[in-house]
């Protein structure tokens, strides 16, 4: 387990804010691990483990006690989504973690109908 050095806009295809609950659905059915995150943005979540609660380099670590999962939101731009932020931009999530999703996201969009 490393924590992502990614911080900031992790961008995928861009798409229509219309097709977010459509994207979600899809990208939950391929990966069983993450959870729907019902912010005003949308996203993905998964556990909040006691090794990602002890890891000592997370940034903003101290936000940590207003968390109960690892979140990352949709981030919208002109009614398009162009890619996913981290939770008050702790690294809370691997790399792997992190390319799984912004490649299930993608697919959707590259896979023919």
């Amino acid at each position: 387990m490393q924590p992502t050095k990614s911080i900031g806009i992790i961008k995928c295809i861009p798409f229509h804010i219309s097709l977010k609950e459509y994207v979600i659905s899809k990208v939950l059915l391929n990966n069983l691990k993450l959870k729907q995150n019902f912010s005003f943005e949308g996203g993905f979540e998964l556990p909040l483990t006691n090794d990602w609660l002890n890891y000592e380099k997370l940034n903003n670590k101290h936000l940590l006690k207003y968390h109960n999962s690892r979140q990352v939101r949709f981030v919208i731009d002109n009614d398009y989504i162009i890619g996913l932020r981290l939770k008050d931009n702790i690294n809370y999530m691997s790399d792997d973690e992190l390319n799984e999703i912004i490649t299930l996201i993608n697919n959707i969009f590259l896979s023919p109908i």
